[in-house]
């Protein structure tokens, strides 16, 4: 299914990053670090944080993951979420923080 396949390529990848970052072009680099980019991260984070706690829950990444895998709600459980989650979660807390949303935002541009 389209999550499973979301799945299967950001965990043999999202840790790449920053490897290949002096690879990209110029103009994607000075995008992925522009302060416009840190201000839509921002924009969509406070967006998903409804209950103001600057962290995401896992729940909290579905409207994220559908979007990406293009798969419908009913397609993405719990189980989906947390392991998305877990894949961007880089201090390991259980929740997603604006910078590691930003991280996310990053890899996915990329």
């Amino acid at each position: 299914n389209k999550v499973e396949l979301l799945f299967e390529i950001l965990s043999s990848t999202h840790e790449n990053l920053p490897l290949v970052l002096h690879l990209l072009p110029e103009d994607l680099c000075e995008r992925l670090e522009s302060p416009t980019l840190a201000e839509e991260c921002r924009v969509e984070f406070q967006g998903l944080d409804v209950q103001g706690k600057n962290a995401l829950a896992p729940r909290d990444l579905l409207p994220v993951i559908m979007r990406l895998s293009l798969a419908n709600r009913a397609s993405i459980g719990a189980h989906q979420c947390r392991r998305f989650c877990e894949m961007f979660d880089s201090n390991e807390d259980g929740l997603i923080s604006l910078d590691e949303f930003t991280v996310l935002v990053q890899f996915v541009i990329v």
